[in-house]
């Protein structure tokens, strides 16, 4: 295990990297995990050529060849509608705790009508005092390194709509009711105990909230998520693909939205620059990803963006969409009642 080389080793034969990458390779590991690896295992080489510079005397940066991550697909977007009723779906389902559909619901809110965030960036680095009216600020919190981790394009502030800060704020109002007023430096959506919200202690009475981690995401995604948009693609004119939407698509549906918004297209074109920086990517990236989005409404009206989320919702409460029930199932339910019985009674 590469793990267990010693740096003096590293320093006497840089080959064993090479290997390593070939090993990675031929193990069938995928293009995107082993970018994850290497650049791990590059940063930790680069931190230990600054701390143990006698025991690693060679820069071994220029030898790691990280495996290109082309995109496979075109970014999918729905709509504020379908995103409307994916939080109508969230927030009818059987919970043990009436705080969790409503921390559920804010959370696709927050990614789906915030222009733009990452869940990283959500679950990591946005906290209480972070959140605005109209803004959410996403930067990296003071005293440790490692909280920031969520910040993949470095610090800024995103555009928070009305649809997203309604949501949060009933998600606060509910958590402060259950667990008394919560600190300015907690995270939004802090990982949940019994007790509230948890926290790390650090010592000399210091401690630092603690987010959710990668297993606590994954579930929620499977065990929520994925539940909630298969019912929300069953609603009268939901969009096209809907059932298939990732949770990171909220984000790309924030800024699709944006992109034929009055925000973007003004009387001389498009002013991708405030965009670009709402969202974290420069210009030239953001063309490169949404290319289709932009051409798909080329020469269409602009939608004013707010007042097109607020329909949205409005729609959705007025006409409330709940799945039917499915008759074959109770049919077939009865059928093996009635064989069990009949068993028993010939018995």
């Amino acid at each position: 295990s590469i793990a267990r080389v010693r740096l003096e080793r590293l320093s006497r034969d840089p080959s064993i990297i090479m290997r390593f990458q070939d090993e990675l390779a031929a193990a069938g590991v995928t293009a995107s995990n082993r970018a994850q690896v290497l650049k791990t295992l590059r940063a930790v080489l680069r931190w230990g050529r600054r701390r143990h510079p006698n025991a690693l005397t060679v820069e071994l940066s220029g030898l790691f060849e990280i495996p290109p991550q082309r995109v496979k697909r075109l970014a999918y977007a729905a709509d504020a509608y379908g995103l409307e009723r994916i939080v109508e779906a969230v927030l009818r389902r059987e919970a043990r705790n009436d705080l969790l559909p409503l921390r559920d619901a804010a959370f696709i809110a927050a990614m789906g009508f915030t222009v733009a965030a990452r869940p990283s960036e959500w679950l990591h680095s946005a906290r209480w005092r972070d959140v605005h009216e109209h803004s959410v600020e996403l930067q990296r919190p003071q005293g440790r390194e490692e909280e920031g981790v969520g910040l993949k394009t470095g610090a800024r502030a995103a555009l928070l709509l009305p649809n997203a800060t309604e949501r949060i704020d009933a998600y606060r109002r509910k958590l402060e009711a259950e667990f008394g007023p919560q600190p300015q430096d907690a995270l939004v959506f802090q990982s949940l105990g019994e007790e509230g919200p948890l926290w790390e202690d650090r010592g000399e009475g210091k401690r630092t909230p603690v987010p959710w981690s990668d297993n606590e995401y994954k579930r929620w995604t499977a065990r929520i998520w994925r539940p909630a948009r298969e019912t929300a693609a069953k609603a009268p004119a939901a969009p096209a693909g809907l059932d298939g939407m990732r949770f990171y698509d909220c984000r790309h549906t924030a800024i699709s939205l944006a992109l034929h918004s009055t925000l973007v297209v003004g009387p001389y074109g498009m002013n991708l620059h405030n965009l670009a920086a709402w969202a974290g990517h420069d210009v030239q990236t953001l063309q490169r990803y949404y290319a289709h989005v932009i051409a798909r409404y080329q020469g269409r009206e602009p939608i004013d963006l707010e007042r097109e989320c607020s329909e949205a919702r409005s729609v959705v409460a007025a006409e409330p969409f709940k799945p039917p029930t499915k008759k074959r199932a109770r049919k077939r339910q009865r059928a093996e009642r009635g064989r069990r019985a009949a068993g028993r009674g010939s018995r």
